[in-house]
């Protein structure tokens, strides 16, 4: 698994979370971001994820996550 990072163009207009060419939504807080932060085992299936509303947090939600899940560096 990776860290992948998900554009504004990456995604389809008609994706729930898209909100401009600059801009796209949280999927945990909502809050609007320059991209989204997703684990996954390719860039394409993290786009997936990110356009069925199963993936994609910003910066700050993505660190919250890590530090609540006691991420450790293998």
């Amino acid at each position: 698994m990776k860290v992948f990072t998900i554009l504004p163009t990456d995604l389809s207009r008609k994706c729930w979370n898209y909100v401009s060419k600059e801009e796209v939504k949280c999927g945990n807080c909502n809050w609007r971001t320059t991209r989204l932060f997703v684990i996954a085992e390719s860039k394409r299936e993290a786009i997936k994820l990110v356009e069925k509303g199963q993936a994609g947090l910003c910066g700050e939600c993505f660190a919250e996550m890590l530090a609540n899940e006691g991420y450790e560096d293998t």
